[in-house]
């Protein structure tokens, strides 16, 4: 009966088979290759906050035109255009929105005519007489 009753001791155990150790691993690395890129896969919500941080200080920008304009009692209450810039893409020699913002938008824009393409793909026109930029 002693022998059922005797602690066995660490020096018995013989620890995982080589096999074991492969199967866990290669399961660990399914497991990170399916979640790995669910975790961090934010580049199309950054690209959408971006936009949309740009077009509400758009609208503040135009709002803000108005208010001084109405201050002033000067006419046009709303911008004629929100920048000077030609169709295409936003650059630092070509700036968007620069009659309403102080520091212009440089990049991930275009533009075609007064209807502007954010970085996540929304379209947004300008129109002058209502001042809205939807």
């Amino acid at each position: 009966m002693k022998k059922y009753w005797k602690l066995r001791l660490w020096s018995d155990f013989r620890g995982f088979t080589l096999m074991e150790i492969v199967l866990v691993i290669v399961v660990l690395g399914i497991l990170a290759a399916i979640a790995v890129p669910r975790l961090f896969d934010f580049s199309g919500t950054g690209k959408q906050e971006a936009e949309n941080v740009v077009v509400q200080l758009v609208r503040t920008g135009i709002n803000d035109y108005y208010n001084r304009a109405v201050t002033r009692g000067t006419t046009p209450l709303y911008p004629a255009a929100l920048d000077g810039a030609s169709n295409g893409s936003a650059s630092g020699s070509n700036p968007f929105f620069g009659n309403v913002l102080t520091q212009p938008v440089t990049d991930n824009w275009s533009k075609s005519g007064s209807t502007y393409t954010g970085p996540a793909g929304g379209s947004y026109t300008y129109n002058p007489s209502t001042g809205a930029f939807e």
